[in-house]
């Protein structure tokens, strides 16, 4: 007996309770379901141009003729249009429709306006008088408002409870119905009292029920607090797989590892513009990831595409909720980071890419979330879970009081190194279950999430599959010659793993040696990473290893043996490691080896030109972009529509491949150095590749060798800079002492010197000088004009400091000055630096003249002593 469906049993279930209603219907008020039918056709048709489903009518028909429905069906089917088709055919009725946010009932009222039903949006920022008013003349259709609202605000419950409201209303429509489930506690704690609006209105008023992710236990919950027999129902489940999606796992390091995102997105040197973006919504799990994730994507393509980078949450104003999504409905933003405001239920049809930045909370979430793209059927979009790599790890458990759990026996003696004997080895096989047992009741996982949603990340078969058995949905129709679903990245993987096995065999059939294959003029006969062959293991024809000569031969040399085993040199000096030459020299009966060593000039070469084999830091990272680039371009541009993601025509290990190895220079060289992972795209796109890696390589060095450029030129700059200011330093100092030299020059006032006087200066005799500014020594009787030596020198060839005398009736007897010259003082002392003065310590410190005449201190730093200046007879002292 074949196995019954059960999915089928309740769909022909569900078709014997409608056609029931039709029957009852058409008895009490001469019903017709075919006319009907016609006339929503055709109204539906005349607002949006499209013919609306069987089934679409179906749960239409089954609003008007009073059966509670539920509906589960995947997001962007087309659950809302049995919310519009009653409402287009009787003009005067009303229909509640229970939506969970503001921004999506905004979204929602726009579309029913746009198809000529007058709705709105009651809620506590919308509500007024007017609006009570305007509801009161039944001025709209469409009434779109939250449990809370229904059940808290006593205007607006009065008036669903009016009895000239409840005469009008065609039915209930709870809209996400999964959220009574979810939201039922303490987030909203009104979902779950969304039951008590039946008891607004009479019971024969329909209640439908509908969502993308209901699974059998939320359907149950759901129903029970609603009320809804399924037994007595018309349910539908049209499953929520998606066949325009793709989806993928991503494992990232943690959870802020937010450049992870930037993988997935455009590389910044190949946006021009913002049309280059795909429409993209980024979901976070935390309010402040949508902010730190958008200053980080603005920030990486240069604060250049601002505007089309924005974040929304719930705790953004109303007014820059509506500005965000009416740009993003428009294309003015391009890319949106954004919590759960923006995940659920709104219409935007041309949505590419989903990235969901950390594990969600559950399967049911993420359902919702990847169904946001790919609304328009003629649209493949990608959704992406990036999750942190702690969701896999696991630990130990705590014991209660924060202590560490107890180690059995067993335990410790399997953590302990044993030496397996045969006893040791039996013992352990015996106790290896009951270890298990114990080391699996002792662990937890390190990241706490849903068991169904931690079971679809990490499994490695279909996670369709997994998603189908979780949601309870009905087969899905087999594709001849598929692998899987084709709509997950692990089947796609599977899929590209049976085509590359099938080019392996190809490939296996063309190379005469798969596990050495060589291409002529494409591979050197050595790796250059290889060593160089050690001439102590070449045996000679005498079976003996030969010597190793110190004198290196000429390169260019034919060797004298014809031995075919010998190695022939080389004089390629290009690669990163020392060639070695070993040549067999027949001479005397022997055979010697002989290698070539490197010398200076082969040092110099290395140094300057080293040839890596492998690109690494910033230069791998520029393939590795300009790869990832080439791969969202080409799905794009020649694979679009597909239902494949872009890492099936260019998959990861193949682009890792690609981006690090520097040898690959040709298609031979591509295809050996893929041999292990075949690419079945290599003929068709490998010339592509080679081609932009070569310009990315020649773009990367330029680069580079500008910025040497750039660092050389600001080096020069920097020194000529210094150079510069040193100069200027030099010119100020040599200024500042020509200054200073200025104001020593400058005469000083007139110092009484008397005590200086006071010495014998007796019979010194002054050279004469014509001068006018040469002071004059003074007839003073007190001093004598004889030929003394009084200080021991020679009268004849020394002069003493002149003065002026300064006499007159008023003054008394003569006084004495010497008029100071170049004086001033300098730190701790007066330096003169001319000729006639000599410089004096500060504090001044008391010193006698010669012995021949009495002692005199100078206790006046501007007093000083004066010694005689030497000169030649024939000259005479500079004027100062």
């Amino acid at each position: 007996m074949p196995d019954v469906n059960p999915h089928e049993q309740i769909h022909v279930k569900s078709q014997l309770l409608l056609e029931k209603a039709r029957d009852a219907a058409a008895k009490e008020r001469k019903y017709d379901s075919a006319k009907t039918r016609q006339d929503l056709t055709r109204l539906f048709r005349e607002q949006s141009g499209n013919v609306p489903y069987d089934w679409q009518l179906d749960v239409t028909e089954a609003t008007l003729l009073g059966l509670d429905s539920v509906i589960i069906a995947g997001t962007g089917s087309g659950k809302t249009i049995p919310f519009m088709l009653p409402l287009l055919l009787h003009p005067k009725k009303l229909m509640l429709i229970i939506s969970p946010l503001k921004v999506l009932q905004k979204d929602q009222v726009r579309r029913f306006k746009k198809m000529k039903i007058p709705a709105v949006a009651v809620n506590g920022e919308t509500w007024s008088p007017s609006l009570g008013q305007s509801l009161a003349d039944k001025k709209h259709q469409a009434i779109f408002s939250s449990p809370e609202m229904c059940l808290k605000h006593p205007e607006f419950r009065k008036w669903l409870s009016d009895p000239e409201t409840t005469k009008d209303m065609l039915g209930i429509i709870v809209d996400e119905a999964h959220c009574i489930s979810q939201w039922g506690g303490d987030f909203r704690p009104l979902y779950a009292d969304v039951q008590k609006l039946r008891a607004l209105m009479p019971s024969h008023i329909p209640v439908l029920l509908t969502s993308a992710t209901l699974n059998p236990p939320a359907l149950k919950e759901v129903c029970s607090k609603m009320e809804v027999d399924l037994n007595s129902s018309f349910f539908l489940n049209r499953g929520n797989h998606r066949i325009n999606i793709t989806s993928s796992v991503i494992r990232m390091d943690g959870a802020k590892d937010f450049a992870a995102v930037r993988e997935h997105l455009p590389c910044p040197d190949q946006v021009t513009s913002p049309e280059d973006f795909k429409k993209t919504i980024i979901f976070t799990n935390v309010v402040n990831d949508t902010q730190i994730l958008c200053r980080d994507l603005r920030k990486h393509y240069d604060n250049k595409y601002d505007d089309s980078i924005a974040y929304l949450h719930a705790n953004r104003t109303t007014k820059a909720k509506r500005r965000i999504m009416k740009w993003f409905l428009k294309g003015k933003i391009k890319i949106l980071i954004a919590t759960e405001a923006a995940g659920m239920g709104a219409d935007i049809p041309d949505i590419e890419l989903i990235i969901q930045f950390g594990v969600p909370k559950s399967l049911t979430i993420w359902t919702q979330r990847a169904g946001r793209g790919g609304r328009s059927s003629d649209m493949q979009a990608e959704a992406k879970m990036l999750v942190e790599k702690s969701m896999f790890e696991t630990k130990r458990k705590k014991k209660p009081g924060g202590k560490k759990p107890t180690t059995t026996k067993k335990t410790k003696k399997r953590r302990k190194t044993i030496e397996h004997d045969t006893q040791q080895a039996n013992e352990a096989v015996a106790n290896a279950e009951e270890e298990a047992l114990i080391d699996a009741e002792e662990m937890e996982w390190v990241k706490n999430v849903d068991e169904d949603m931690r079971k679809y990340a990490g499994t490695e078969n279909c996670r369709t599959d997994v998603a189908d058995s979780f949601f309870n949905n009905p087969p899905r129709a087999p594709v001849p010659g598929a692998v899987g679903c084709q709509q997950c990245d692990n089947c796609l993987r599977k899929r590209q793993v049976l085509l590359s096995a099938s080019m392996f065999d190809d490939t296996q059939e063309q190379l005469s040696r798969p596990s050495t294959p060589t291409f002529p003029n494409s591979l050197p006969s050595t790796p250059s990473s290889s060593a160089p062959p050690s001439p102590s293991k070449l045996l000679n024809e005498n079976g003996k290893r030969g010597m190793v000569s110190r004198t290196p031969i000429d390169l260019g040399e034919t060797p004298l043996n014809d031995d075919p085993s010998s190695i022939k040199p080389s004089t390629d000096r290009t690669d990163e490691t020392v060639q070695a030459t070993n040549t067999t020299t027949a001479s005397a009966g022997s055979t010697s080896t002989e290698l070539d060593l490197p010398g200076p000039e082969d040092a110099a070469l290395t140094a300057s030109a080293p040839a890596k084999s492998t690109r690494r830091g910033e230069h791998l990272q520029a393939i590795r972009s300009s790869l990832y680039a080439w791969r969202l371009d080409i799905q794009r541009s020649r694979y679009s529509p597909s239902p494949f993601p872009a890492e099936v025509y260019l998959p990861e290990p193949v682009l890792t491949t690609l981006s690090s190895n520097r040898a690959i220079k040709t298609l031979d060289d591509m295809r050996v150095a893929l041999l292990k992972r075949p690419w079945i795209y290599l003929e068709e796109h490998g010339k592509e590749i080679l081609d932009l890696i070569k310009v990315t390589d020649q773009r990367f060095i330029e680069g580079r060798q500008q910025e040497a450029h750039a660092k050389k030129e600001a080096r020069k700059q920097a020194t000529a800079e210094r150079r510069q200011a040193a100069e200027r330093e030099k010119e100020q100092a040599t200024l500042n002492r020509r200054k200073m030299q200025g104001v020593h020059r400058r005469r000083s006032p007139l110092i009484d010197h008397t005590p200086l006087l006071n010495g014998p200066h007796l019979g010194l005799p002054l050279t004469s000088m014509s001068s006018t500014s040469a002071p004059i020594w003074p007839s003073h009787p007190a001093i004598p004009s004889n030929d003394q030596n009084t200080f021991g020198l020679s009268s004849t060839s020394h002069s003493y400091p002149r003065v002026h005398p300064i006499a007159g009736p008023s003054l008394g007897p003569p006084q004495h000055y010497y008029q100071l010259q170049n004086m001033t003082p300098r730190g701790s002392q007066v330096m003169h630096p001319s000729p006639y003065f000599m410089p004096l310590p500060y504090p001044p410190t008391p010193f006698s003249v010669p012995s021949t005449s009495p002692p005199c201190s100078v206790t006046n730093p501007y007093e000083l002593y004066f010694p005689p200046v030497y000169h030649a007879p024939s000259s005479r002292p500079p004027d100062s």
